[in-house]
């Protein structure tokens, strides 16, 4: 890929930067040089791929919304992300131009919908931007990549070699105990669900199923009060862990949003020009998106990002030094805090980053599938 002739560049470079106060807001003489942020959705009903074979509300509409789309409420948390992005960003981005932000979203509906409603926010026009005086929006673009060649928010679903890994991690974690006595639960849920559930993947789903017809205000039926929330919810929380506990399947997930993140900060201070005027790279995905950047950066904890959480990495840019400074906002605290990466100091040198990391840049050819450029 010709992007890797700008990270070998980039690798001799030796970068020495010194921390930087978090605030609210970026100044205009901040050393804000690119803003990367991922984001998972909002709200949403269930999903199709939830709704197990004895679900009592498996024939529902979720009318107006369908499966597997946002709520209202959903929209407006995924709104608040462009509100908050514009408050900490506005001085740095300035006025909209094209040339300014890239947005990828995941095929899915929901994620889609996520990636308009954020730009809605961050970029709701203002002077010369106004079209409409009766509309605060105006129209801004975005990309993604046919559903079944994604990789960076579908590896779950596109790469075979992390499925099969995956499982296979799986049932290791269930004979050394981490599951609990998961056999008798998955008897148990099997019987009641109608699933095979075998596989703690399907526990999860079981979890997830439950978890939004709840949120829509559903009773559930009285045979979940044994495994709902627990152990379900831990169940959920050890299963995202170990889908990225091993270097391989951090390489195999998060490793392919990860090396595009690389590459294009290798672009961007390699001043070419397609990132010549970019500020802000979004990418609109899923909880298990953000466990698989998280984990492939070594900072994952266990649990399920909440809806509406985000991942950001700012490049700062210190004399003629570049480095990254990593937030995660699981709204645990008002702002987003900042991560501590691995063996690196507050801002992580540039050429530091991609040594750590670059033993987790995949190519697509490890998932049998020629993914789009």
């Amino acid at each position: 890929m010709k992007t890797y002739v700008l990270l070998a560049t980039f690798m001799a470079v030796a970068v020495s930067c010194q921390g930087k106060s978090l605030v609210p807001t970026i100044k205009k003489n901040d050393s804000l040089a690119l803003v990367h942020v991922l984001f998972r959705h909002g709200q949403r009903t269930p999903d199709v791929s939830t709704v197990y074979p004895n679900d009592p509300y498996r024939n529902e509409s979720f009318y107006p919304y369908g499966l597997g789309a946002l709520t209202n409420e959903g929209k407006y948390t995924q709104y608040r992300i462009g509100e908050a992005l514009k408050e900490r960003y506005s001085n740095f981005i300035g006025i909209y131009t094209q040339d300014k932000v890239h947005t990828l979203a995941s095929p899915f509906k929901r994620t889609k919908i996520s990636a308009l409603l954020v730009m809605a926010a961050l970029f709701s026009p203002v002077g010369i931007e106004r079209w409409n005086y009766k509309l605060d929006w105006q129209p801004v673009d975005y990309d993604y990549f046919p559903r079944s060649e994604d990789l960076i928010f579908l590896h779950g679903l596109n790469c075979q070699r992390y499925i099969d890994l995956t499982n296979k991690q799986l049932y290791k974690a269930i004979d050394e105990g981490k599951f609990g006595n998961y056999h008798d639960i998955a008897e148990y849920l099997s019987y009641y669900s109608g699933w095979n559930v075998s596989n703690p993947e399907m526990a999860f789903n079981i979890y997830s199923a439950l978890l939004t017809e709840q949120e829509w205000g559903f009773d559930l039926p009285e045979w979940t009060d044994v495994v709902y929330p627990e152990p379900l919810h831990t169940i959920a929380q050890t299963y995202l862990a170990e889908t990225v506990s091993t270097d391989i399947l951090k390489k195999l997930s998060g490793g392919f949003i990860l090396r595009r993140i690389v590459e294009e900060t290798a672009a961007k201070i390699a001043n070419a020009p397609s990132m010549k005027d970019r500020r802000i790279n979004l990418y609109s995905g899923h909880d298990f998106t953000i466990v698989s950047l998280l984990g492939a950066l070594g900072v994952f904890k266990p649990h399920q990002p909440p809806y509406g959480s985000y991942v950001i990495l700012e490049v700062h840019n210190i004399g003629t030094k570049y480095g990254f400074k990593v937030f995660y906002q699981d709204y645990s605290k008002k702002m987003p805090r900042q991560l501590q990466l691995p063996n690196c100091p507050d801002i992580c040198p540039f050429d530091d980053f991609v040594k750590l990391y670059s033993k987790y840049f995949p190519t697509e050819d490890m998932c049998n599938i020629k993914a789009s450029k």
